[in-house]
């Protein structure tokens, strides 16, 4: 099971590899939501975790990309604190809310993977 982790808050970001890492989860961390096709296509992961704010920054791409692949369709997306600009996504996603408390992740996590 692989995690994509999309955050551009370096901190947030290096936290949670910290954190997945002595969790034995494997992810890959990305800081920004540019190229988004290549890289899912790359790693196929289980389920995507983009914050918001970072989605923002390449938005019209990012839907543009999203819309146009069916292979996004069948990976599920947590969205950290979701908008409305997002709504493209369902309906496979999930909304996390700020602050995120660093130990919950793992379990979040599991969870979100074990639904899908």
């Amino acid at each position: 099971m692989l995690v994509l982790w999309i955050d551009n808050n370096e901190v947030r970001r290096k936290l949670f590899e910290k954190i997945l890492k002595n969790n034995k989860i494997s992810f890959h961390t990305q800081d920004s939501a540019k190229d988004f096709v290549y890289l899912v296509k790359d790693l196929s992961p289980n389920l995507i975790v983009i914050d918001s704010q970072t989605a923002l920054s390449h938005l019209e791409e990012l839907k543009r990309q999203y819309l146009e692949s069916q292979h996004f369709n069948s990976i599920p997306v947590a969205i950290i604190d979701d908008i409305p600009e997002l709504d493209f996504i369902k309906p496979s996603h999930f909304e996390m809310k700020s602050p995120i408390e660093a130990f919950e992740i793992p379990r979040i996590l599991e969870e979100l993977l074990l639904k899908n």
